[in-house]
């Protein structure tokens, strides 16, 4: 190991940044150490935490005990960028070849980082992929505590109930507490906070929620402070003793939600965005249809004897634009779900993990499940674009304009059956708009029925109250109020 590391800290312990592979997509990095040989399941560790948590220092010392680092090595072998940095973005390590070290089998460390809450629900759909596409592999939820910090209690419950959604067992079977610079001592206060949170923990025979306690001092300089350090490092290497061996128990306790639901899920958000998109551009056709009203009204004179009379006004239509995307690790392809017969994004953003349009998740029975036609799977493509709607200003005359919203020629002989007609689209393109709205609304009560504790209403009624009815606004306060007392 020492020969694919680079020397950061000379002296005693040795320090060493390890040579890894990493590979980045959106708010996710994949960072790896060696090589997988074997189809043997990893075991999945989970890492959630504040930014002041230090997960950093439990990943290092996890990593130099599974690798089997003692203290009278006088090494310290670090994985993440730095010690005492934490990620705010979601970083996934995968340690593969030293199975016959302290654990049977690999493991993958899963660190939630600390985002802002606007960037969560794309940091979950990015976990959601990683675990689904691998395996669905036991994993253990570690809440990561620092002794010397006050507790965070609704921000560690928010970013909790996002990573636990995931998954389809109780919490109380998976969950467990790792409290960063540790002095070994009693740790009561922390527990009392913890019970604040209403998170449910995996609990001992004495009722007490498991944990693990760790010291962050493996990689200070040792001259003149042996006997104190050499202490704090068997203080972890115990707990991580306790730790690896409560991990080789754990197989089993906890595996992702069912695919189904989770797929269901992700196709009701992707038709969340393209009905969001289809409400877009129904406002700009009506805009369209009163430009060109208000134009035959206040020329009406001119168009009586001039068949050649021309407006100006802003046209509607569809066109592509390229959206960053491509290959990322073996199996992931970012790009947009679209299809070219409604010219509409069915999977935009969020689909990372299909190839093909077969393999997307709003594909359903070789039908798409969002697109306005529900077409088939043929009139779909996953590329590196996707469509959007614009307007131009163009020059046409009033012979095109009876062309396009005339119904017959008797008709548009009558400058105000062209009016008419031109007031009936616009009623059309209103009561589509309503439509749209309540199939919205049918989609996020059937995201809130799933239940997945990411609390989906909360970020579309803004959407539904701004565009909604006076009926829609009713229940949309019915259902903040619900909100507000659950």
């Amino acid at each position: 190991m020492i020969s694919k590391s680079v020397v950061i800290q000379p002296g005693c312990p040795s320090v060493y940044q390890l040579a890894v592979k990493k590979e980045k997509s959106g708010p996710l990095t994949r960072v790896t150490v060696g090589e997988k040989k074997t189809d043997e399941m990893n075991r999945k560790i989970v890492l959630i935490g504040e930014a002041r948590a230090e997960k950093c220092a439990v990943i290092n010392a996890l990593l130099n005990y599974m690798v089997g680092v003692r203290f009278d090595d006088e090494v310290w072998f670090r994985v993440t960028e730095e010690e005492g940095h934490q990620a705010t973005e979601g970083m996934i390590y995968e340690i593969f070849g030293f199975e016959d070290k302290s654990l049977p089998c690999p493991v993958t460390i899963i660190d939630a980082g600390h985002e802002g809450i606007e960037r969560e629900a794309v940091f979950r759909e990015r976990l959601s992929d990683v675990l689904q596409v691998e395996d669905r592999a036991a994993a253990v939820v570690c809440l990561v505590l620092n002794a010397a910090d006050a507790l965070q209690s609704s921000r560690l419950k928010h970013t909790y109930d996002s990573v636990m959604s995931l998954f389809a067992e109780r919490e109380d079977k998976c969950t467990v507490i790792l409290i960063t610079n540790s002095d070994g001592q009693n740790h009561s206060n922390i527990m009392q906070d913890l019970e604040t949170t209403q998170i449910k923990f995996l609990r001992n025979e004495k009722k007490e929620p498991f944990y693990f306690l760790f010291n962050n001092r493996q990689h200070e300089d040792r001259t003149g402070n042996t006997d104190e350090l050499e202490q704090a490092y068997k203080l972890s290497e115990r707990e991580l003793w306790k730790f690896t061996g409560f991990l080789k128990e754990a197989e089993g306790r906890m595996v992702l939600a069912a695919v189904e639901e989770l797929h269901e899920h992700g196709r009701l958000k992707a038709g969340i965005q393209n009905l969001q998109d289809r409400i877009q551009l129904t406002d700009l056709k009506v805009a369209e249809l009163k430009q060109i009203q208000k134009a035959l009204q206040n020329h009406a004179e001119e168009k009586k004897s001039n068949e050649s009379f021309s407006i100006e006004m802003d046209v509607v239509y569809k066109d592509t634009e390229p959206i960053q995307g491509g290959k990322w690790l073996w199996f992931f392809y970012d790009g947009a779900l679209c299809c070219t017969a409604c010219e509409e994004n069915c999977h935009f953003p969020g689909c990372t993990v299909a190839k093909t349009p077969e393999d997307c998740e709003v594909i359903k029975d070789g039908f798409c499940a969002v697109c306005t036609n529900k077409c088939p799977v043929s009139a779909h493509v996953k590329e590196e674009w996707r469509y959007v709607t614009k307007t131009k200003r163009v020059e046409t005359t009033l012979l095109d304009v009876r062309k396009k919203y005339g119904r017959n020629e008797a008709e548009s002989e009558k400058n105000i059956s062209l009016l008419d007609h031109l007031e009936e689209e616009i009623r059309h393109q209103k009561a589509k708009k309503s439509q749209i709205i309540d199939e919205i609304w049918k989609h996020v009560v059937r995201l809130q029925q799933i239940d997945l504790k990411e609390d989906p209403a909360s970020g579309y009624l803004d959407l539904l109250t701004e565009n909604g009815d006076a009926e829609m606004v009713l229940r949309l306060e019915g259902l903040r109020k619900q909100e507000n007392t659950e």
